[in-house]
This record gives structure tokens, C-alpha cells and sequence, in this order.
């Protein structure tokens, strides 16, 4: 299987600010962080607040005022494998997501090939999101490790 570049992961890794991430995300990003084809950094269960432009462009309900993400840098692999775990989930905020979806930002590649993929949600489906991600994270490990 194959991993995150080792410049990617240094690059996310470094980026991540502790005392800046919400305390219920951090023991999902250290789960997260424990496997070679994956890694996340700076990520949030939902204090962003949306924009007036969202709130009027994706017709939002007044209660939802606030939106979460968890960034992820993954191996192609891995990119292709959640990616279809993740049109079965219901909290996925497509718009402000970044995975292939036809209503999705398309994922970006580092120079090293690593996919950079994003899942967004509305502040109410916490702590469904980092649960599924984290689920979904474990599955692939499993299933890799039977197989190999």
C-alpha cells in the first residue's frame, strides 16, 4: 500500500496547531494520524460560521450557522476508497467538500501525488462525521492488512 509522502506528512503534521483545534477532534486526528497512507491536520467539528453568500446560495435553514471539515492528505488509494464510502454518508456538506462528487470541488495533488480531500458538514451532525472518517480510516487498514 502505498503512503502519504513523507514532505506531505511533515507539511500537514507541521501545520497542526493543538491548542488551536477543537479538544473533541484531537483524539480523532492522533487515531487518524497512527496509519502511513493517511493524515489530517488542521480540522474542525463546527465553529466555522457560513457566509452570507452560502447561507443564501445553499438556502440554509436558520439553525445552521456553523459548518466543520476535516482536511485529509491520502494516498490515491486510499483518495479512491473513501471516496466511495463517502457518497453513502448523509451529514457530507457537498458543496464545501472537496472529493470527487458531481457537486464537489474536485480533490487537489501535491507535487509528491498525494490527494488532499475534504469533508465538510453542518455543526448539528458532529460527532457523526470524525466517526464515520474514523471508521472508514480503520476499515481500509483492515481490509489492506487481510489482504496483504
Amino acid at each position: 500500500m502505498k503512503t502519504v509522502h513523507p514532505s506531505d506528512r511533515q507539511i500537514a503534521m507541521g501545520g497542526l496547531k493543538r491548542d488551536e483545534v477543537d479538544a473533541e477532534f484531537l483524539p480523532y486526528i492522533d487515531r487518524i494520524n497512527r496509519f502511513g497512507f493517511c493524515v489530517t491536520g488542521q480540522s474542525c467539528v463546527g465553529h466555522v460560521k457560513y457566509s452570507p453568500e452560502a447561507i443564501e446560495a445553499f438556502d440554509l435553514a436558520p439553525n445552521q450557522t456553523h459548518w466543520g471539515y476535516l482536511w485529509l492528505l491520502c494516498s490515491e488509494e486510499f483518495a479512491q476508497w473513501i471516496n466511495d464510502r463517502a457518497a453513502s454518508w448523509d451529514w457530507v456538506f457537498i458543496e464545501l467538500s472537496r472529493f470527487w462528487n458531481e457537486n464537489a470541488n474536485e480533490p487537489t495533488c501535491t507535487d509528491y501525488g498525494t490527494f488532499e480531500l475534504v469533508f465538510a458538514w453542518d455543526f448539528s451532525a458532529w460527532p457523526r462525521p470524525a466517526d464515520d472518517i474514523l471508521a472508514a480510516v480503520e476499515e481500509f487498514d483492515r481490509d489492506f492488512n487481510d489482504v496483504n
